[in-house]
């Protein structure tokens, strides 16, 4: 990703990890204030995303691990929603 390019080699798995997680969320946000099916859509994407490339056996009381389990919560919520307007089976 190039806006990681200055970031130091030993602290670019979190940093990536921060971004894929807050660009995630802002979807979120933005779909919680449009109510728009593409921004659902999009958010449900980015979730789905997030937790298939984060880790899923991190360690209890881990930063990560609190990320993940945030995330969970938001990826329910989208998938309920898009459920119920029937856009996945």
């Amino acid at each position: 990703r190039p806006f990681l390019r200055f970031v130091k080699n030993s602290q670019r798995k979190q940093a990536s990890h921060h971004v894929q997680y807050y660009t995630s969320l802002c979807h979120q946000r933005l779909w919680q204030i449009s109510h728009n099916q593409r921004d659902l859509k999009k958010s449900f994407r980015h979730w789905q995303e997030y937790l298939n490339q984060t880790n899923p056996q991190e360690k209890t009381g881990s930063p990560f691990a609190a990320f993940r389990e945030n995330a969970k919560v938001y990826y329910h919520q989208t998938q309920r929603r898009m459920k119920k307007e029937s856009l996945i089976l």
